[in-house]
C-alpha cells in the first residue's frame, strides 16, 4: 500500500470502467485539483504485479471516502469493492442511473444487478437523479465533489461534537476526582492525623 500523506484525505472511486469513462477521468481531475484531496483510481495505467481486484479492494482500504457510480450493468469487482467498504466502516456516497423505486428494479433482468441495487436501497440514501439528468460531465463531476466537502464537513463537526463531549467528561472525572481527595485530605486534617478515621 501506498504511504498516506497526513491531512490527505483519499477518494476511492469504484464504477465500470466503460460506463463511467469520461466522468472518473473529470472526476480524479477535479479531486486532485482540491484541497487536501486525492483521487484513488484503479484505472492509473500502472504496471502492477497485483491482479485488479486485488489490487482495488487494497485501494479502498486506503480511502477516506468511497464515490459509488452504479450505471445499467451490474460489475463484480464494483461490488467486490462495495462489500470491503462496507466491511471496514468507509463513507460511501452511492449514485446512481437506475431508480431505487422496488417496481422498477424487479423489472431488471439481471439478478445480480437486482440483489446489487436492493443491498444499496437498504444500506444508503443514494442519490438517483444526478447520473440520470442530462448533464454534462464538468456539472455531474462538480456536484459530487461538492457532496464529498459537504459530507466530510458533517463528518468533522460529529467529531468535534464527540471530541468536546469526551473532554467536559474527563474534566468532570478529574474535578470529583480533586474533590474526593481533598475531602479525604480534610478528614485526615481535622481528626488530628486521621488515626482513627475511616477513609
Amino acid at each position: 500500500m501506498s504511504e498516506k500523506k497526513e491531512n490527505i484525505r483519499n477518494i476511492f472511486i469504484a464504477s465500470s470502467f466503460k460506463e463511467f469513462k469520461d466522468l472518473r477521468k473529470k472526476l480524479v481531475e477535479k479531486i486532485n485539483k482540491s484541497f487536501n484531496y486525492k483521487a484513488i483510481d484503479l484505472d492509473d495505467n500502472i504496471t502492477d504485479s497485483r491482479n485488479t481486484t486485488q489490487r482495488s479492494l487494497e485501494y479502498v482500504e486506503e480511502a477516506d471516502y468511497i464515490v459509488l457510480l452504479i450505471g445499467d450493468n451490474y460489475g463484480e469487482i464494483t461490488y467486490k469493492e462495495y462489500k470491503k467498504a462496507l466491511e471496514l466502516n468507509k463513507n460511501i456516497l452511492v449514485y446512481t442511473k437506475i431508480s431505487l423505486i422496488p417496481e422498477i428494479i424487479d423489472n431488471i433482468d439481471d439478478k445480480n444487478m437486482i440483489n446489487f441495487l436492493y443491498e444499496i436501497r437498504n444500506n444508503h440514501t443514494a442519490n438517483e437523479k444526478l447520473l440520470s439528468e442530462n448533464q454534462s460531465i464538468d456539472y455531474i463531476s462538480s456536484e459530487i465533489l461538492n457532496h464529498i466537502y459537504h459530507n466530510h464537513n458533517e463528518y468533522m463537526k460529529k467529531k468535534l461534537i464527540i471530541k468536546t463531549k469526551t473532554n467536559i467528561e474527563n474534566k468532570l472525572i478529574k474535578i470529583n476526582t480533586f474533590k474526593e481527595n481533598n475531602f479525604a485530605i480534610i478528614q485526615i486534617e481535622d481528626n488530628g492525623g486521621g488515626i482513627t478515621c475511616d477513609i
